[in-house]
């Protein structure tokens, strides 16, 4: 299975600006058999050490896991194409 993590804090605004295209992709129902997971760093302990394992340096970060391991990573805004992109 895969995962799409997006690694943000409540303080970032790059992580507000990027919020509609992660909303849109993850509502197509073309990556239905994708879970997408959203974490918060500054609102969850649980949060904050998975960005810590993930060595988060940037934000917003996005990681694809595929069967628990990393297969691709961007950093940065990232545009509705450039998250298609990324899980595909």
């Amino acid at each position: 299975m895969k995962t799409l993590y997006k690694v943000t804090t409540t303080t970032c605004g790059t992580c507000t600006m990027v919020l509609p295209h992660w909303n849109k992709v993850k509502s197509d129902p073309i990556f239905s058999d994708i879970k997408f997971e959203e974490l918060v760093a500054d609102t969850s302990p649980e949060a904050m050490e998975k960005a810590r394992q993930f060595k988060v340096v940037q934000l917003p970060t996005f990681i694809l896991e595929e069967d628990g391991k990393e297969v691709k990573r961007h950093t940065g805004f990232a545009s509705e194409k450039q998250l298609r992109d990324l899980i595909s």
